[in-house]
């Protein structure tokens, strides 16, 4: 009987730090969440050297363009639950992910602020890996009085 008190104490236990170990990935994940470009509907973001625009719209989808070498390419920014983002092609509207071909850059993106964050690029086509990019929440003329 011993032993079976024994071991259902270390089954409730485990179960325990399951469950804990569980509510800490969730609460994790979500560290960023509000600070995201695309939580915060209506808003403009400009990249620190004004190359790289980003624009989210009232439905939380964000598009934007970049101007490289004096061409500008227009894209889709997408960004997961937690601080991979993705740029793809503006053609890749509705099927993202489908065709590797029309997605330019993987991005990993530091959070830490609703009117700031920076990505260090990952994958690319039009950038260097490892370069860091920090974007400024553009606000409007209204909002600046507060």
């Amino acid at each position: 009987m011993k032993r079976f008190y024994k071991l259902a104490c270390c089954y409730i236990i485990f179960c325990l730090i399951f469950f804990c170990a569980l509510v800490l990935y969730g609460v994790c994940i979500n560290w960023y969440k509000g600070n995201r470009p695309c939580d915060q509907p209506s808003t403009e973001w400009v990249s620190e050297d004004g190359s790289i625009k980003i624009h989210v719209d009232e439905n939380q989808q964000a598009t934007g363009s970049m101007n490289i070498k004096g061409t500008e390419i227009p894209f889709i920014f997408e960004n997961g639950p937690g601080e991979r983002v993705w740029i793809y092609s503006i053609e890749a509207k509705g099927r993202l992910g489908l065709y590797p071909e029309e997605e330019y850059e993987t991005w990993m993106g530091n959070f830490n602020r609703e009117d700031k964050f920076t990505v260090t690029v990952e994958k690319t086509t039009y950038f260097e890996v490892g370069q860091k990019i920090t974007f400024y929440r553009v606000d409007d003329e209204d909002d600046s009085s507060k």
